[in-house]
């Protein structure tokens, strides 16, 4: 299946006969410690032009998504005498594409690059409409800019090496959508049983894509109804930040997002937007497979003032989407510190 430049290319024969057309002299493959275990055998296997492609490798984790880890990736293309005919491949999670995007789109004012998504939330989420970008001072997505792959090719098969946690993380993203736009995904999504049979649910994670490829392609700057997707990642990016390098309780992106989605669920609740029931549903569905944080007091005022540096806000005030209803969201809410503490107090009472 092909959607513009997103391709549906389980036997990868799609990709490989799209490089051999179109003749990059240089092609390099940013890859990570997982992907070169797990998904870089199968890629070069099965793409046979890629058993030459020069290998790029950074650390795994949210911390490599760094300023640090793009100069590794800009001194190695120098160092091969790469330009603007070369080609880098980012084999990867959501982590990876935004870092290997964001340094393809910078080195000599932009050269190519496509995503391989091989985790369940960058197939459905980050290798999708044009953000890339990296965390600046413990602060997620603080530099960076939008630039599209020339191509995105999802292949399902690399969904069965990831870990039980990375399928719970892309889940979150996954809920998110439903809760957004299409109730009837929300109400397959409740049925999931994540423990089995989540990776092979390929349309519903293609259902998704589409969603957000579809928002995107009306916003694609972001200037409007694109913030509809940012529903849970106003709370859920400052818990992701606040976690960073507390090893013992970091928090994925997905995880952040599916407790981002609950308190922010709170705060429309109290706004008078959403249902008790509604917000009660939400609840329950996403403590099902998500185990509750525990948000002490003191950590309230810092996480507010993460809240406070997000890209979204204006005017100096914290702006959110909000639900209506559980398939309905509603963009530029307002929401005060005072609401915003309240939200996360009665969190912590659930």
């Amino acid at each position: 299946m092909n959607k513009g430049n997103i391709i549906f290319d389980t036997s990868l024969q799609f990709f490989s006969k799209w490089l051999i057309q179109n003749e990059y002299k240089h092609i390099f493959l940013l890859i990570d410690e997982n992907t070169r275990k797990h998904c870089l055998p199968v890629l070069v296997s099965d793409v046979k032009i890629l058993s030459d492609a020069q290998i790029i490798e950074i650390p795994t984790g949210e911390e490599s998504k760094n300023l640090v880890n793009c100069e590794h990736i800009w001194s190695e293309l120098l160092h091969n005498n790469a330009n603007r005919d070369a080609l880098i491949i980012n084999l990867g999670g959501g982590l990876l594409t935004d870092i290997g995007g964001f340094a393809a789109s910078v080195y000599k004012r932009g050269i190519p690059f496509v995503n391989i998504p091989t985790s369940l939330i960058g197939m459905i989420d980050a290798s999708v409409g044009g953000k890339t970008g990296i965390n600046f001072k413990s602060l997620k997505n603080q530099i960076g800019l939008f630039s599209d792959p020339d191509l995105v090719v999802i292949c399902h098969r690399f969904l069965a090496s990831l870990a039980q946690n990375h399928l719970l993380s892309g889940f979150g993203e996954m809920l998110k959508y439903g809760l957004i736009l299409d109730r009837k995904l929300w109400n397959e999504l409740k049925t999931i049983d994540i423990q089995s049979d989540l990776f092979t649910q390929t349309e519903l994670i293609n259902r998704c894509l589409e969603i957000k490829q579809s928002v995107v392609e009306l916003d694609y700057y972001e200037k409007n109804y694109r913030k509809v997707l940012n529903f849970g990642h106003t709370v859920g990016h400052a818990l992701e930040s606040f976690f960073i390098g507390k090893s013992e309780s970091e928090l994925s992106h997905g995880q952040a997002v599916a407790h981002g989605l609950v308190i922010e669920s709170i705060i429309a609740n109290q706004c008078g937007l959403l249902s008790d029931s509604d917000t009660q549903e939400i609840e329950i569905v996403v403590f099902r497979h998500f185990q509750k944080l525990s948000l002490l007091p003191e950590y309230f005022d810092k996480l507010y003032e993460i809240m406070s540096f997000d890209k979204k806000n204006q005017n100096a005030v914290v702006n959110f989407t909000l639900l209506k209803s559980i398939g309905e969201a509603q963009i530029d809410n307002i929401v005060s510190k005072k609401g915003i503490i309240k939200a996360l107090e009665e969190y912590m009472k659930l």
